[in-house]
């Protein structure tokens, strides 16, 4: 569909799901703290303690530690949540028996991560309506970067169909423990981090250059993800709050992105650049006329907060472009401080990224938080 199509629709509905409320604007930046009590502190003071009114309350992401600040990446930390031991190699992790030492050392870090949760979050600390955010990986980067006899387990089904499963099963236990810490009335929201998605769906490397994994069909990217969100996300007896997923699956192809909303989350992550081809902003238009809700991911690098006014200007001139109906735009679309470019260890590629300092963390929140603000208010 090109976007002339778009135009010929002028003022069209979003078509109404049973999607969750909007969530305004939140972050996805591991920082350079010391201690996860640092990090903590400052996330409540980017998010919590702050002036703009985005017009729904705020959504406090649990802080992560960079790589080089803590040895265990996104894919250990997830593992710890599903009790799925892993061992390291010089490529990243593979399934074992027996958790090793950096391994119970990340188990410890989510252990830490819950207690200091109950004890600076709970008792009303984020107001009535308050969201947290818990970041996990999906089941397709932990099944890309952790191996299982020396390929990634995506290549062994049955062996990547008990770790999803068993990864599903740990991270709602986590959500709703997190939901008991921070009391009634507060939200939870569950971050799935997908990095791994576009060599899954290409194919990834194997041991040699002779012994790839075979791309996956992108429908079985979706229901797999799609039986994930919703062991995740399904209310149990132990939430008080509502619960809300998000997907991100970092740069795709349109058309994968196309696919990944049949997944069910409530909100899907796209870049902003994504929009800058006619395929990306036509399968993004695409995927919001189905009711389909959308984190917007500002890249902050190169910017300030004085930035944020041409931000949510570009945002509403892409909403006019696809002539949907203007009072629609802040109750599908929320802004996303998008993650530092690259990955941390054991995510995505495997590159090491160093985060966001503590003052970057700060601006980057205040350049999205206050763009948010300009939407909510015009």
């Amino acid at each position: 569909m090109g976007r002339g199509a778009h135009r010929r629709r002028r003022g069209r509905r979003c078509r109404r799901g049973g999607g969750p409320v909007r969530l305004g604007w939140w972050e996805d930046s591991p920082t350079t703290h010391r201690s996860l009590r640092e990090a903590m502190t400052s996330a409540l003071t980017r998010t919590v303690d702050v002036d703009e009114d985005t017009g729904v309350p705020p959504v406090l992401s649990l802080p992560r530690l960079a790589d080089g600040v803590v040895e265990h990446g996104m894919t250990a930390l997830g593992a710890a949540m599903g009790q799925i031991p892993l061992h390291p190699t010089p490529r990243g992790w593979e399934l074992d028996a027996h958790a090793s030492l950096r391994f119970r050392r990340a188990r410890g870090h989510v252990r830490e991560l819950l207690d200091l949760t109950g004890e600076m979050l709970g008792e009303g600390r984020l107001g009535e309506g308050g969201r947290v955010m818990v970041h996990v990986p999906g089941p397709w980067t932990v099944g890309a970067q952790v191996e299982y006899r020396g390929r990634p387990v995506v290549a062994d089904r049955p062996a990547f169909r008990d770790t999803a499963l068993t990864l599903a099963a740990g991270v709602a236990d986590v959500r709703r423990t997190v939901a008991g810490l921070v009391g009634p009335g507060c939200g939870v929201v569950v971050a799935i981090h997908e990095p791994a998605l576009p060599g899954v769906v290409a194919g990834l490397p194997g041991p040699t250059r002779w012994d790839g994994v075979d791309p996956v069909d992108r429908g079985v990217v979706a229901a797999v993800l799609r039986r994930f969100l919703g062991t995740v996300g399904t209310v149990g007896s132990g939430d008080t709050g509502e619960v809300t997923t998000v997907l991100d699956p970092g740069a795709v192809d349109p058309a994968v992105l196309t696919t990944l909303g049949e997944a069910g989350a409530g909100r899907l992550v796209v870049p902003e650049a994504t929009v800058a081809t006619t395929a990306g902003a036509d399968a993004v238009g695409a995927l919001i006329g189905d009711g389909q809700g959308i984190g917007w991911a500002v890249d902050p690098a190169g910017r300030a907060v004085a930035d944020a006014d041409d931000v949510a200007r570009a945002l509403i001139r892409q909403w006019d472009r696809w002539t949907f109906a203007p009072g629609d735009l802040t109750s599908t679309v929320d802004l996303v401080v998008a993650g530092p470019r690259g990955s941390a260890r054991g995510v995505g590629d495997g590159r090491a990224v160093a985060g966001r300092t503590p003052a970057e963390a700060a601006e980057a929140a205040a350049l999205v938080r206050t763009a948010a603000a300009l939407l909510h208010r015009n």
